[in-house]
């Protein structure tokens, strides 16, 4: 018999008492894998940390530790600097607020499995339900192709889907104190860049969109795209973008330098904002997203 695939799922927690515990079932209950869970709690203030007790004084393979409230992207970062975290080839992102379907972990190792670069990461599709598990769209369609230029553009590796490897894990710690606009964000730009990726349009996790998501949900992201429009300076892609060059300049070729350097410095002039516009490699997935990073491009408001 093929000895069980052995992961460790990382999650941080935030005032996530409603949910939480489906969450948790919904891991516990994953099949084909053999699953430790690390848990941190950002602070919160309802019964997340009671629910956290309960769950690991009923099954040794999860740990939580509490800790004070540094945001998401602090709080994984955090996780993963953990030294049990060296102990595992496989590991993966987890929310607090979803349901994992029981195949998601298995077939996530499987795709990586088949995969060659050393750094690896698998991220997929998802259907997004409300808060009763009713179906309400499915987040994207099949990508023909991922690339660098569009990672410029969208992150397609929503945190909750990431499976990725012990390679991957040791690129991305050398980023830990660098701005990131997300943590899944910045794992997608060091696998896209110095490892591989695969993107599966299967969806095995109900993404659930409720009022108190820490992230995602159409309507947050329309205020923050009209934000970003109205004042540009609250968006820290560019800052991103400069500290992950300077972090990897060893491991980027000239062409890779030259993609980022582009984004960059797109607005140093109206020839280097017409050079982005005019580029067709520089968009997304979907053709409303490519719409408006174009037209901020070329209006000089993309950061």
């Amino acid at each position: 018999m093929e000895r069980s695939k052995k992961i460790l799922i990382l999650l941080s927690t935030y005032n996530g008492e409603k949910y939480l515990s489906e969450q948790l079932d919904s891991i516990l209950n994953q099949e084909g894998v053999t699953i430790d869970c690390l848990i941190r709690d950002d602070g919160s203030t309802d019964r997340t940390s009671e629910i956290l007790k309960k769950y690991s004084d009923k099954n040794k393979n999860i740990k939580y530790y509490l800790g004070e409230n540094i945001g998401v992207v602090n709080s994984f970062n955090n996780l993963m600097m953990r030294q049990e975290t060296n102990d595992y080839e496989w590991i993966a992102f987890c929310d607090q607020d979803d349901i994992w379907l029981p195949q998601k972990l298995i077939n996530a190792i499987k795709q990586l499995e088949n995969l060659n670069k050393k750094a690896r990461l698998y991220c997929s599709n998802l259907k997004v339900v409300d808060k009763n598990l009713k179906y309400l769209s499915t987040m994207k369609k099949n990508p023909r192709s991922i690339n660098k230029y569009k990672a410029m553009v969208e992150n397609i590796a929503t945190g909750c889907t990431c499976v990725f490897n012990q390679q991957a894990l040791l690129l991305y710690r050398r980023g830990i104190g660098c701005t990131m606009e997300m943590h899944d964000y910045w794992m997608y730009l060091v696998n896209i860049f110095m490892g591989e990726v695969v993107y599966d349009p299967a969806c095995n996790i109900l993404y659930r969109q409720h009022e108190k998501n820490v992230v995602g949900g159409k309507k947050k992201k329309i205020r923050k795209a009209i934000k970003n429009i109205i004042n540009p300076s609250i968006n820290i892609r560019r800052r991103m973008l400069q500290d992950f060059e300077k972090t990897y300049m060893e491991n980027l070729s000239n062409s890779d330098r030259k993609i980022i350097e582009e984004i960059i410095n797109y607005n140093i002039s109206f020839a280097a904002r017409l050079k982005v516009f005019l580029n067709y490699h520089y968009r997304g997935y979907t053709w409303n997203v490519t719409i408006g990073f174009k037209l901020r491009v070329l209006l000089g408001n993309l950061y």
